[in-house]
C-alpha cells in the first residue's frame, strides 16, 4: 500500500514538473502561440507573474489563421485624404512658395500641400515615400509653374512635377544617399543642382527634363547649408567657414571648383547665400551680411542680432531688393545701395 502511494506521489510530483517546465517555455515572449493555445485549453498555461503589456497582447494576435486569399484580400471601402496638418519647418529652410495662381506650396510629412487661400482647399503631391526635405519652385514666363522637391532616404529621390495638374514630369534617383539638403533651378529653368546629406555632401547638376546627370562633384565635409544657382555658369554653396564656388565658360566648358576667401582673421559659418545682379550675398552666424566679388568677400554689414538663415532676391518693378531674415525672428529689406 505504502508503495502505491509513492508511486502515486512520484507519478503526481513528474507531472507538476513537466508543466511547470511547459508552463515558462510557454510564458517565454520569444515563443510564438502554437505552443500556448492547446496548453490553454488544458488550463496548464497560467500567467502567474505580472507581463508587459505588449507581452499580454502579442501572443493573442497570432491565432493560427491561414492567409486565406479573402483574409489577404483589400477591403471594400477605400479612404480619402480629407486634410493634411503641419509643416516640416525642422527638415529644412527656403521651402515655402507662391505658385503663379497664389497658391502656398509647403512640405508636411512625405507630402507637398498645395494650398488655395480663397477656398481654404488642399491638394496633396504624394509622389514621395519619405520625409520632405526640401522645395524648389521654378516660375515661366509663360504662366507655367515647375515644382522640385527632394526626400530622405538611403537612396533618396528628387521630383520635379506640376502644381496645377499634379503630375510628375520627371524623377531623379542614383545619385545623392541618406537625403537632399538643398534644391535650386538655373536661371532659365533647364537645369536644377541639388545638395547631398551624404559625408561629403556631394553636389549633382541635371538636366530634369531628360533625367541626365550633367555634373557631379564632392562639397565639403563641413556641414552644407545652402546651394545657389548665381549664374547660368556659376553655383555657389556655403558650409561651416567656407563658401564654394563652381564656374565654367563657354570656351572651356568644364565646371572649375574654387574657394571663397574672407578678410584675414574674419572667417564665419555660412547659413544662407543669394546673388543680386553682379554681386554674391552671404548671411552669417553673427548676423553679419557679406558681399562678394568674384570669390573675395569684399564687405560686411552688421544686420541681425541674430543668425543670418535666410536671404531672399525679389526682382521688383525698382530693381532687385534683397530679404534678409534671422534667428531673431527679423527681417529686413536691402537695395542694391
Amino acid at each position: 500500500m505504502l508503495a502505491l502511494e509513492t508511486q502515486h506521489s512520484l507519478e503526481h510530483l513528474h507531472n507538476r514538473l513537466r508543466r511547470d517546465i511547459q508552463h515558462f517555455t510557454v510564458m517565454d515572449e520569444f515563443s510564438g502561440a502554437e505552443l500556448r493555445f492547446p496548453l490553454e485549453k488544458q488550463g496548464l498555461a497560467v500567467d502567474i507573474e505580472q507581463k508587459q503589456p505588449w507581452q499580454q497582447v502579442i501572443p493573442f494576435l497570432a491565432d493560427g489563421r491561414s492567409h486565406t486569399d479573402d483574409f489577404l484580400a483589400q477591403p471594400p471601402d477605400t479612404l480619402r485624404m480629407d486634410w493634411v496638418y503641419g509643416f516640416n519647418g525642422h527638415a529644412g529652410k527656403h521651402h515655402v512658395h507662391y505658385s503663379n495662381m497664389g497658391e502656398v506650396l509647403y512640405p508636411a510629412a512625405s507630402f507637398v500641400i498645395v494650398f488655395n487661400i480663397g477656398d481654404t482647399s488642399q491638394k496633396y503631391y504624394a509622389g514621395h515615400i519619405d520625409i520632405v526635405t526640401c522645395l524648389k519652385l521654378r516660375r515661366f514666363d509663360s504662366g507655367d509653374t515647375v515644382v522640385a522637391s527632394g526626400e530622405l532616404g538611403m537612396r533618396p529621390a528628387i521630383h520635379v512635377w506640376s502644381p496645377k495638374s499634379m503630375e510628375t514630369l520627371s524623377v531623379l534617383r542614383g545619385f545623392h544617399r541618406n537625403g537632399i539638403i538643398q534644391l535650386d533651378f538655373s536661371p532659365n529653368g533647364e537645369q536644377l543642382v541639388s545638395l547631398g546629406m551624404d559625408p561629403y555632401h556631394s553636389v549633382a547638376i541635371y538636366d530634369w527634363a531628360s533625367q541626365q546627370r550633367v555634373f557631379s562633384a564632392r562639397s565639403s565635409c563641413s556641414p552644407c547649408n545652402d546651394i545657389r544657382y548665381l549664374t547660368e555658369h556659376s553655383i555657389a554653396c556655403c558650409a561651416d567657414r567656407q563658401v564654394v564656388f563652381w564656374q565654367k565658360s563657354e570656351m572651356y566648358p568644364v565646371w572649375k571648383r574654387t574657394r571663397g576667401l574672407f578678410p584675414r582673421d574674419q572667417p564665419q559659418e555660412v547659413f544662407a547665400i543669394a546673388a543680386i545682379d553682379n554681386y554674391v550675398v552671404t548671411g552669417g552666424a553673427a548676423g553679419y551680411i557679406q558681399i562678394w566679388e568674384g570669390r573675395n568677400c569684399v564687405r560686411s554689414i552688421k544686420g541681425h542680432a541674430g543668425l543670418v538663415t535666410v536671404l531672399y532676391v525679389f526682382n521688383s518693378v525698382n530693381g532687385p531688393v534683397l530679404f534678409s531674415g534671422c534667428t531673431a525672428g527679423k527681417i529686413q529689406t536691402w537695395n542694391q545701395k
